[in-house]
């Protein structure tokens, strides 16, 4: 992620330099050069700078606050290739919104927040790309290495009622997992090495 600057006429430059520092990353890591972009985190800065990015060919845009970023969508509807991304924390009676006018959830802690926004989102829109996020749970509430109360993974992994499409997650590399033993479907455009989705393994996503 990269911060939108201030000033408009900065803009262009941060933007360019966001760009070779994620480049000289997936080099140096060996990976393909479309496997990660920038995300440029919009919140708190005026459409006009969201513009001015976009006019230097910043696409993925990422807010914290659901009617500040309304604003923003309807400001600049006019730019039909704006991808926009939700990243703050999200409460349950927001979950409409976001499922209606956000194409990422970076945010997703609770099975309720899922289901809801799985419900909510309209078929036209198709998918809505989500990454679990982290959640820090009192050691009395883990058991075989999973989250007792924190079942949302299991529900992701039901495609006959779940219609969002699971893209990462922000887990600590070395904390208690959320995800099932089982493992859950793995990313669209991924190939599983398995006969079956459900039994890929999700640690190769923390990304």
């Amino acid at each position: 992620m990269t911060a939108v600057p201030d000033d408009e006429a900065c803009v262009t430059q941060c933007i360019l330099e966001a760009r070779a520092r994620l480049e000289k990353a997936l080099q140096t890591s060996k990976r393909n050069a479309d496997s990660a972009q920038v995300l440029a985190v919009s919140k708190t800065k005026p459409a006009t700078l969201v513009r001015a990015a976009w006019q230097s060919g910043q696409r993925a845009f990422g807010e914290n606050y659901l009617q500040e970023a309304l604003d923003k969508q309807q400001a600049l509807s006019d730019l039909t290739d704006i991808e926009w991304h939700f990243i703050g924390p999200i409460q349950s009676n927001k979950t409409r919104a976001i499922a209606e006018h956000f194409t990422w959830v970076h945010t997703v802690e609770r099975e309720k927040i899922a289901r809801r926004l799985s419900e909510q989102r309209p078929d036209e829109l198709g998918a809505l790309d989500v990454c679990l996020q982290y959640v820090h749970a009192p050691r009395n509430l883990w058991k075989h290495g999973r989250c007792r109360n924190h079942r949302y993974p299991l529900f992701l992994a039901d495609r006959r009622r779940c219609t969002l499409s699971l893209r990462g997650t922000n887990l600590p590399r070395k904390s208690p997992q959320l995800i099932p033993a089982g493992g859950i479907p793995p990313l669209v455009g991924r190939e599983t090495p398995n006969s079956s989705p459900a039994l890929h393994s999700f640690r190769g996503y923390r990304e």
